[in-house]
């Protein structure tokens, strides 16, 4: 059974928007192209995953992409987000994929090690594997065992929708949490908490 990652990403330009009141246009660019290549760099040589597409409207960020080795699937309009994942997992059935997992591009503290959490429960289909966000609202990685036609539903209480989803479908349901996966960039709030976690660290480090 393959295991293909899906990388959403909305654009590198013009991500971020929320964060205007902190960061610059040029800052906000800078962040969003870190954040894609931390998650590129944690996929690379990955063992478990047969392969990554990443979908974007923002065809700047194919090069990247193919700079890992990595598939590209430019999104079509109208853009959403879970039409794009629908069609990602239709380009990953086609290139053998039996299951897939989903990261959005804005997880900042992403590792192996919390990636290795989530293939590990990749096991006796069929099988969701969900990690919440800090506010357990929303989903930030989202592991399909098999996709099967699974109605992705991206945005406000995903986690829930998800996992209502998946009993519908008569998937087990496994949450991992995970505080490396757990914190997203949107909001003001979201970068505050990601300035103090990067300072403690470096003091832990004596950095």
């Amino acid at each position: 059974m393959a295991l293909w990652v899906i990388v959403p990403v909305k654009s590198i330009h013009n991500g971020k928007s929320r964060l205007a009141g902190v960061l610059s246009s040029g800052d906000r660019e800078r962040l969003n192209i870190a954040m894609l290549t931390n998650i590129l760099l944690t996929l690379k040589d990955m063992e478990g995953i047969a392969g990554a597409l990443i979908i974007s409207h923002d065809k700047s960020i194919q090069e990247l992409a193919e700079t890992f080795g990595f598939d590209f699937l430019l999104e079509q309009k109208p853009y959403s987000l879970n039409r794009a994942i629908k069609k990602a997992c239709g380009k990953c059935g086609e290139m053998g994929a039996s299951s897939v997992l989903i990261l959005p591009a804005d997880l900042p503290l992403i590792n192996k090690k919390s990636l290795q959490s989530i293939l590990d429960k990749n096991a006796d289909p069929p099988v969701m594997v969900i990690t919440p966000d800090r506010r357990k609202e929303g989903t930030n990685s989202l592991l399909i065992n098999p996709v099967n036609g699974f109605n992705f539903q991206f945005g406000e209480n995903s986690f829930f929708l998800h996992q209502n989803n998946a009993s519908m479908m008569e998937y087990r349901v496994e949450i991992v949490e995970d505080p490396w996966m757990e914190l997203d960039l949107d909001i003001t709030e979201d970068w505050e908490l990601y300035q103090e976690l990067i300072h403690d660290n470096l003091s832990l480090n004596g950095g």
